[in-house]
């Protein structure tokens, strides 16, 4: 037999206002108590696993190409390139968040990777690259650029797909899950602020 079981927690003192509660948005409203998966948490974390690693590949191709001597370039360097395999998953934290652990968003980051290092291979490599020999007039082929832009656009893609999808993901386990947070108010002149627990079990 299902019953539905509606706990009432008041999660705040009294306002002491007479006017109407207001409408919840109903995609903040939706929460999980039983396992903290909370849709602004997720969209936060997916930004936060998004900048750290660009961050860190920002300050690391700086100083490879600025450093003041090649041990601080080769540091930097090394930096950005551990940064930029950081960046294949990280993004993906608020995915992981919210139980959705399947996320193609890795696998489009991944193949951005791969397609954007054999454009830097072939734009720089001494060996197999457009230059590779050593021609003073050598030109970078419209292969390489093509190569160069669909990857740094199929990482952007997949970075903003985590960053986008997150909340949404974190909103499905909730719903798969009959599990939702909706503001309460009392009858009365003075109306208590407070959250409703419901769930069908």
């Amino acid at each position: 037999m299902v019953k539905t079981i509606v706990l009432s927690v008041v999660l705040a003192s009294v306002l002491g206002r007479t006017a109407s509660a207001a409408d919840p948005d109903p995609d903040s409203a939706i929460d999980s108590a039983q396992d903290g998966v909370d849709p602004d948490t997720a969209h936060r974390l997916a930004i936060i696993g998004s900048a750290v690693p660009a961050g860190i590949i920002g300050l690391g191709v700086l100083g490879a190409a600025t450093g003041a001597n090649a041990s601080t370039r080769d540091v930097a360097g090394a930096t950005a390139g551990i940064a930029a395999l950081a960046l294949i998953v990280t993004p993906s934290i608020g995915a992981f968040y919210a139980h959705h652990y399947l996320d193609p968003a890795i696998a489009l980051r991944a193949a951005g990777s791969a397609t954007l290092l054999i454009g830097l291979e072939f734009a720089f490599s001494n060996e197999i690259g457009d230059c590779y020999d050593g021609e003073p007039n050598c030109h970078v082929k419209p292969r390489t650029y093509g190569l160069l832009i669909a990857g740094a656009g199929a990482i952007v893609g997949g970075v903003a797909l985590d960053i986008a999808m997150a909340p949404r993901w974190a909103r499905s386990w909730n719903n798969e899950h009959h599990l939702a947070l909706v503001p309460t108010a009392a009858d009365g002149a003075v109306r208590p602020t407070g959250l409703a627990l419901t769930g069908t079990f």
